[in-house]
């Protein structure tokens, strides 16, 4: 009989040869994490025509479409300047109701593919966390000051215009970063914990980042309260209910559809 070490082997049982399996308990128990391991080590090769192709012909032209959105409203306000007036007759949380509608419905389908329950167990993979503090340093720190800064550079004296800039830059975008991830062939199950991290954080931070960036780095004095042009409770109010409608409406339709 041969009793050389690689006869011997070869004579091992499976479980002799292999004592612990290749995957830890974890990733056993968590399928996710070890199928978001395996995606990140080996990215998908997506070609642009064939992500393209994915697409429905309204998402292919959504770029078309916003600047048809933007021509049409500018073309609006110069040739029928009562067209603000009328939008403005009917509002919602201080805001028109037709925009209010649309931004809600907007939101609403993008945050039905937030799955919470099926996201947690991937809080326990490390790169997850690299990524969300990755995402708070550049979305509300980074952003927020660029755009403070250009707003203060190139619109000093234009107050309304400059304070417009500077709520824009620290309000985050949400309703189409699934979108935007999906057409680059990136990881959802990332954008997902993403997109309802920030949509928490915008709930929290937008009011006193916005007041702070207002009320506080201005030329007035700091006691001039009237001075700034939003308040703490229409800031907060507005963010409530402009994510958080359509995020519970999402978590409703998730448990109603896919329970």
């Amino acid at each position: 009989m041969d009793r050389t070490p690689a006869a011997q082997t070869a004579q091992l049982p499976a479980t002799q040869m292999h004592p612990h399996p290749p995957h830890n308990e974890h990733a056993a128990a968590h399928p996710q994490l070890d199928s978001m391991v395996d995606r990140a080590a080996h990215p998908p090769q997506h070609t642009p025509p064939l992500q393209l192709k994915r697409l429905k012909l309204l998402d292919q032209l959504l770029a078309l479409w916003i600047l048809l959105a933007m021509a049409l409203g500018i073309i609006l306000g110069a040739l029928v300047p009562s067209t603000s007036e009328v939008l403005e007759k009917v509002k919602f949380v201080d805001v028109s109701l037709p925009i209010a509608i649309a931004l809600m419905v907007m939101m609403w389908p993008i945050l039905c593919r937030v799955s919470p329950g099926s996201l947690i167990p991937l809080f326990r993979h490390r790169q997850l966390w690299q990524h969300l503090a990755f995402s708070v340093v550049v979305n509300w720190i980074v952003s927020p000051l660029l755009m403070l800064g250009l707003a203060w550079a190139f619109l000093p004296d234009k107050e309304d215009l400059r304070e417009g800039l500077i709520v824009v830059g620290v309000a985050r975008c949400i309703a189409m970063v699934l979108v935007w991830t999906d057409i680059a062939g990136g990881d959802l199950d990332y954008c997902a914990i993403l997109v309802a991290f920030n949509s928490i954080l915008q709930m929290v931070l937008f009011s006193p980042v916005s007041i702070l960036f207002l009320r506080v780095f201005r030329t007035q004095p700091l006691g001039d309260v009237e001075a700034a042009s939003v308040s703490y409770s229409t800031v907060a109010k507005s963010v409530a209910v402009f994510l958080g409608i359509p995020l519970a409406a999402a978590v409703l339709t998730r448990s109603f559809f896919f329970a």
